[in-house]
């Protein structure tokens, strides 16, 4: 398992198809054929069988559905020559896979850490994650994505779609951002993009216009010198044009509490949080 976990998705589904032609890849492995590029090298190969012989998946071992009870459309819907390493290799729909990504998160049979979110389980986070994920991979609102997999998703798992999910994440930290954010104010947009005279300066990850507030989330590709100057120069050209530019990195994620703190005292809000047990020792 330890060798597996350095070996790509993509790369393990096509050893197993070799062996197993009949097969056809779906959920992960389906996804991460596609193109989807987060969350997908931590599972094992996931397939489609007419057969499924029962025994526990790991990195090294494929998770297995039987067509058995699938439903013709999840049967039916594959497409070959989407891998050009091997073309023959079946590939699930990309809208099955998707839906079959939600309710693996929903159901918490594939699961990561995610950062402590206020108001949302880990699950709720996975789900907003990959939803943002798919919605980003193919231009979709999150009421969009749950139409296109209406006959094949649960009614549970569209309503999670339409309640957590958007459009507008790049990664999966930018979605922690977003949801961290959920409800300090009215009037957040994600994707906000600033213009110029004519000319797009920069696109800010969230953005409350009519406050005037930006939110950017620095990812590992801005840690460079050149990256780091020309933020900052971008940051004080805003500044100076009167807009309030927050910059977050991976450290600010480990505490979703206090972005919302943040972006509440940016925005002239004032936030009501429980103290925490410590606090109320002390009070007393």
């Amino acid at each position: 398992p330890n060798l597996a976990a350095a070996i790509p998705l993509e790369v393990r589904t096509r050893a197993y198809w070799l062996r197993h032609p009949t097969w056809i890849a779906c959920s992960w492995s389906a996804a991460r054929l596609w193109g989807l590029r987060w969350f997908c090298d931590s599972m094992p190969p996931c397939f489609l069988t007419p057969t499924t012989r029962a025994r526990p998946a790991d990195l090294t071992r494929p998770l297995l559905l039987s067509t058995d009870r699938g439903s013709p459309a999840l049967i039916d819907g594959w497409s070959v020559d989407i891998d050009p390493a091997v073309p023959s290799l079946r590939v699930i729909a990309p809208r099955i896979a998707c839906a079959q990504l939600i309710h693996s998160a929903s159901s918490g049979s594939h699961a990561w850490w995610t950062p402590p979110v206020p108001g949302l389980t880990p699950r709720e986070v996975r789900v907003a994650q990959v939803g943002d994920a798919v919605c980003r991979w193919w231009g979709l609102t999150a009421s969009g994505f749950s139409t296109l997999c209406s006959d094949i998703m649960s009614a549970r798992d569209r309503r999670a779609v339409e309640a957590l999910c958007d459009w507008g994440a790049d990664s999966p930290p930018e979605t922690v951002v977003r949801l961290a954010c959920r409800g300090v104010a009215a009037g957040m947009v994600t994707q906000y993009e600033l213009v110029v005279d004519g000319e797009l300066v920069s696109v800010a990850d969230l953005a409350w216009p009519s406050q005037r507030v930006l939110v950017f989330y620095d990812g590992a590709h801005h840690g460079g010198t050149d990256q780091w100057l020309a933020d900052a120069r971008r940051s004080s050209d805003l500044s100076a044009s009167g807009w309030v530019v927050l910059r977050l990195t991976r450290r600010d994620l480990r505490n979703p509490v206090g972005i919302r703190r943040m972006v509440a005292r940016a925005l002239g809000c004032l936030l009501y949080t429980s103290p925490s047990p410590r606090d109320r020792t002390r009070s007393r």
